[in-house]
């Protein structure tokens, strides 16, 4: 984290997690002991950095395979039950569209390869498994949406007002988030031009970039690990295009940097460069050019 670089960060904040939760096996979320109970804990508290891992650096990661989704799904249905929380839920969902998004890199790099039939067929299966993963996300915003509604009539503070949900608001960042990566899975490419997927008109993708912003404030002012904030940010920049929005992305991550997070700086830079040459060039931006690859 006190490296800027970003070395560091990815060798053993990321790749590290990514080993911890790995060894832990899925049979762990299921087994009903106390050893399994602090591992289930554990789990649930650091599997975003691995899910921020595979979508900041396009990569695959065990969290989408069928035995992790599977044990995942009986966690909620058994002990898990009480733990459930809308994040929870979205998080679920979140190496799902990694996974989709990986595979549509894949096809749009060996496209000249293929037969136009089957050219055909892909593109309309991945334009369509993209506007299911869309729909995914519609409906989690719909039941997080009640949720909160609900939460807001049974807990305020003593003056009154509602106590804002700290999980609630990093599911909320994460669904703006993901939002705009899943139409960028489409979007930059001209395969799907002309065919259904779930690209986003630029009206909404603007609103999603500026609630991004509006959550990071709110988080940071509740103390939250910029650590969270680095793949929204991230995914904001790439679709930034004013100064102003672009001089309130860096403050962010300035103010995670002076809060210990160094490695902020390496999104910084990162950001800097891809802005320099979108100004450089009159093509779109590209929105998964990463750091530390």
């Amino acid at each position: 984290m006190h490296d800027s670089t970003g070395d560091g960060w990815l060798a053993h904040f990321l790749h590290g997690t990514s080993t911890l939760l790995q060894i832990q096996r899925p049979e762990a979320l299921t087994l009903p002991n106390a050893q399994s109970t602090k591992r289930q804990s554990f789990f649930l508290a650091t599997r975003i950095f691995e899910i921020s891992r595979s979508l900041i650096f396009s990569s695959p990661t065990f969290l989408s395979s069928l035995e992790w989704t599977t044990a995942l799904a009986n966690f909620w249905h058994t002990n898990g039950a009480a733990l459930w929380h809308p994040k929870e839920a979205l998080f679920d969902l979140l190496p799902l569209i990694a996974d989709l998004s990986i595979r549509v890199a894949q096809f749009c790099k060996n496209v000249s390869q293929l037969p136009p039939q089957e050219y055909d067929l892909q593109v309309l299966a991945f334009g369509s498994k993209g506007l299911h993963m869309q729909e995914s996300l519609q409906q989690w915003w719909t039941t997080a949406s009640a949720w909160e509604d609900e939460l807001e009539t049974q807990i305020t503070s003593p003056h009154g007002a509602r106590t804002p949900d700290k999980e609630l608001l990093i599911g909320h960042i994460y669904y703006h988030s993901i939002s705009i990566y899943l139409s960028g899975t489409f979007d930059y490419h001209a395969h799907w031009d002309s065919t259904p997927a779930p690209i986003l008109p630029q009206t909404t993708i603007e609103w999603h970039v500026r609630e991004i912003l509006d959550v990071c404030y709110k988080l940071l002012d509740q103390g939250v690990a910029g650590v969270l904030l680095f793949f929204p940010l991230r995914i904001a920049g790439a679709r930034a295009v004013d100064s102003d929005t672009r001089a309130a992305i860096l403050s962010l991550l300035q103010t995670t940097s002076n809060r210990g997070y160094v490695v902020a700086d390496a999104f910084t830079a990162d950001l800097s460069q891809l802005w320099w040459s979108c100004e450089r060039s009159d093509s779109e931006c590209g929105a998964f050019d990463v750091i530390c690859r």
